[in-house]
This record gives C-alpha cells, structure tokens and sequence, in this order.
C-alpha cells in the first residue's frame, strides 16, 4: 500500500518506458499458444497519471486498449482504470512490496517481479476465483524513463 502521493508515483515510474511483451496462454482453448506486442507507459503533462497504451496480437485476434494509473488519496492506494477497445472497463488496484507487483482486478490478477536494472519485467496472470494461471508474461523495456 502506498502511503502517499509522491511515495506511489516513484512506484510507478518504474514502468514508464516502451515495453515490447512477449507470453503464452496456459489455459482455454489457446493455451500453449504464444503472443506477442508493445506496451507503452507514459506520464500525462503534470506526471500525476501514468497512461497505459497496450496493442497486443493473441492467438485470437489483435488487442489494444489504455489503462490509466493514478493515486487514490482516500483509499491510500494505486490503482488502475482499463479500457480495451471493446469498451470493457476494468478497475484494478496495485500494490508494490520489494521489486514485485500485483494488479488485482475483478476477474484476473497479476503476480510479477521486476530485474534489478528495470529492463525486465515477467510474471503470470491468474483468475481471482481458483487461482488458476491465465498466462504467463515477459516484458523488455527498449526506452527507460523511470523519472517522476
């Protein structure tokens, strides 16, 4: 949990950059299936929001949709709003404990860690419900911009 605004922002710095994704489905009809793709972390203007834009090809079709990550003041936690193209909304909170991350949303979760000189980042998604690993993730990082 992030106590303030400033602690949760150098949190989430540590994204921003231009990430090019690579992973395999372990589960459904796709699961062994890979898929491939770049997702890019940016800071609006007054760095007080880091925008996610992802653009994904899966084994069923191409994906791409934004996600913003913000500072919830009440809450004293990060979240993260998503929205892919089909206009499914998704909000999830973050929490970063020493180099690893989860995201937590309704349905799916992710479990993942950063390397030590932040070009890397790999974990799995999981479903809320059973735990049951969705995908597994790995992403390299070409641009670092890990500055507030």
């Amino acid at each position: 949990m992030a106590t303030n605004r400033a602690t949760a922002l150098k949190k989430l710095a540590t994204l921003a950059g231009t990430w090019h994704t690579t992973g395999v489905m372990l589960s459904g009809p796709a699961a062994g299936k890979q898929f491939k793709g770049t997702d890019r972390y940016e800071w609006n203007r007054s760095k007080t929001f880091l925008l996610h834009t992802w653009r994904v090809k899966m084994p069923e079709g191409m994906q791409a949709g934004i996600e913003l990550f913000g500072f919830d003041p009440i809450r004293k936690e990060i979240f993260a709003h998503a929205y892919d193209e089909s206009g499914t909304f998704t909000p999830s909170s973050v929490v970063f404990n020493r180099g690893k991350f989860i995201i937590r949303g309704p349905e799916l979760y992710f479990i993942g860690s950063m390397s030590e000189n932040g070009q890397f980042i790999s974990g799995r998604w999981l479903t809320t419900q059973d735990d049951q690993p969705v995908m597994q993730i790995k992403l390299r990082c070409d641009t670092l911009n890990h500055k507030v």
